[in-house]
């Protein structure tokens, strides 16, 4: 597929209906800089399912994989997280992730520094995260959602030496609801055993 260098795809995989994430869809459309090619994945589906049915439709030079569940987006945050991947030369970026209640959350790779516009990390959460446009793709073998974001980090750190940086500029709102439709303790058991057999331990 020729991608469109004015364009930036940004990929919602998601479970719940239109109507339900009819916010979220026009939160986008209202505080996107570029020139959008939104792509909504809608269906009972495992996340990397999902999230890869997206990037084969996806246009745009840049991609950005935003979860159902993310609110509070600023003015031109796109442009503000793809301004940081070209100037700290990164293979992905994230927004700084905050709970509703305003605090840091843990899902930042546990970092919580905020000293600094960019903070380098070992991995960038699922939640919101940017990167160019790539023949890489989510592990399909991850049961509902959950390591599979992290996967992804590691392909791209092993297929480039990736690099990975929050992006304490743009702070959103992540309410971390549960996406695994199965919603077990054994589905995450399972998908961390798979993660470590094939990757080894997590960073």
């Amino acid at each position: 597929m020729v991608k469109d260098m004015n364009k930036v795809s940004i990929i919602i995989p998601t479970i719940k209906t239109e109507k339900e994430i009819e916010g979220l869809i026009s939160e986008i459309k209202n505080t996107v800089a570029y020139k959008l090619d939104l792509i909504v994945v809608s269906g009972m589906r495992r996340t990397a399912v999902n999230r890869n049915i997206g990037m084969e439709r996806a246009k745009g030079k840049f991609i950005i994989m935003c979860d159902d569940d993310i609110e509070g987006l600023p003015y031109r945050w796109d442009r503000d997280l793809i301004d940081a991947l070209k100037q700290t030369g990164a293979s992905m970026v994230g927004p700084r992730l905050l709970n509703p209640d305003g605090t840091v959350q843990k899902t930042n790779n546990r970092n919580f520094d905020l000293s600094k516009d960019f903070v380098k990390v070992a991995r960038i959460c699922g939640a919101l995260h940017v990167y160019k446009n790539t023949t890489l793709r989510f592990d399909e073998n991850y049961i509902g959602a959950g390591h599979e974001d992290t996967d992804f980090c590691r392909q791209i750190w092993k297929d480039c030496r990736g690099t990975f940086f929050i992006v304490n500029t743009v702070k959103v709102i992540h309410r971390n609801e549960e996406k695994d439709p199965l919603g077990s303790s054994e589905t995450r058991d399972g998908n961390r055993a798979y993660f470590r057999k094939k990757w080894g331990r997590m960073r």
